[in-house]
């Protein structure tokens, strides 16, 4: 596309062939085309010669050129004139503008603000109601918990009582144990006092037979049926040295003397006297209430029948009673045939 130049001085187009002729005047941005040029020059005064040309020439586009900058500075200062005219213009409109939407703002911003003060007094009107009702509530909280607190103590009395009244009846429980094992060895040992006795009666000597004696020797034994024991004893003690098989049912009845000494002589007289008869009766002094009575007792009857169950007269109860239980199990089985053996 072909570059377009205008005049600077009359504004109009110059052709192109004036500026590739270089009829039209160019210096940097400005053209002046050939018009203005002729018009210039016929203004211009009269020189004389060619030497006078140039100058004036010279002159003339400096006045041009200063024309032209006075033209271009004159258009820009009417031009930033006239934008800064429309600038005022448009932000005086722009102020004016905001100020109508400032004001517009203000009055939205009031109504607002009176909605939300009626809104917040409704709200603190609800949250005083609720305050009431939550006071009423933690009251009545308070109240509840208050006779949670009674309650549990109360249950805690209670709880108190029944841990009494279970220790007293565990208490009674073990008394009756107690008592029941009590009743159960009483038992046990009358059951046996009375087979011993009878078998004491059985074997006990008639009047009769005392008579039989020298009168010392019936004295020791009506000595033997003394309430003092130290006689008792002593009479036992000059018997123990006669060795009699007569004296044997005047001697059984020792045995179960109150006195342990006596029983404990008794059982140590028919060892020494090596009366196998006196066995069953030996049995149950296994059952004395004192260890020395029952070693002696053990001694005798591992001498006499050459058995041994291995009884221990020093174990606890329940060992020594398994002890007895196999000493009378086996007179069960056997006493009769021992007893036979001794007849024959």
């Amino acid at each position: 596309m072909a570059e377009v130049f205008f005049c600077n001085l009359c504004d109009q187009s110059v052709p192109l062939v004036e500026m590739q002729e270089g009829r039209a005047l160019r210096k940097g941005e400005r053209v002046l085309c050939n018009h203005c040029q002729e018009t210039i020059l016929a203004a211009a005064p009269k020189a004389s010669g060619k030497g006078m040309l140039l100058p004036v020439l010279l002159a003339l586009l400096g006045w041009v050129a200063a024309g032209l900058v006075w033209l271009d500075r004159r258009d820009a200062t009417v031009d930033l004139e006239g934008r800064v005219a429309t600038g005022l213009q448009e932000a005086g409109g722009a102020r004016l503008q905001q100020a109508s939407d400032l004001r517009r703002v203000d009055e939205q911003g009031d109504q607002e603000r009176a909605l939300l003060r009626s809104e917040l007094q409704a709200l603190d009107s609800r949250l005083q109601g609720q305050t009431g009702d939550h006071q009423q509530r933690l009251q009545s909280l308070e109240k509840s918990v208050e006779e949670l607190g009674q309650f549990a103590a109360d249950q805690e009395v209670v709880r108190s009582r029944l841990d009494q009244v279970e220790a007293n009846l565990s208490v009674v429980e073990d008394r009756q144990r107690a008592g029941r094992a009590a009743q159960e060895v009483l038992r046990d040992e009358l059951a046996r006092l009375d087979d011993t006795l009878g078998r004491l009666q059985r074997a006990a000597p008639s009047k009769e037979s005392v008579a039989q004696f020298s009168p010392q020797v019936a004295g020791l034994l009506r000595d033997l049926q003394s309430d003092d024991r130290e006689v008792r004893y002593k009479a036992l003690d000059s018997l123990s040295e006669m060795e009699d098989a007569r004296l044997l049912p005047h001697l059984y009845p020792m045995l179960a003397d109150p006195y342990a000494f006596n029983r404990f002589l008794a059982a140590y007289t028919m060892m020494i006297w090596e009366a196998k008869e006196a066995a069953p009766h030996l049995i149950e002094v296994l059952l004395d209430e004192e260890g020395f009575v029952r070693e002696q007792a053990v001694l005798a009857l591992r001498r006499l029948t050459g058995q041994n169950f291995g009884y221990d007269h020093s174990a606890g109860e329940e060992d020594r009673k398994r002890g007895y239980n196999a000493w009378k199990a086996w007179w069960k089985s056997n006493g009769e045939q021992f007893m036979a053996d001794l007849r024959s």
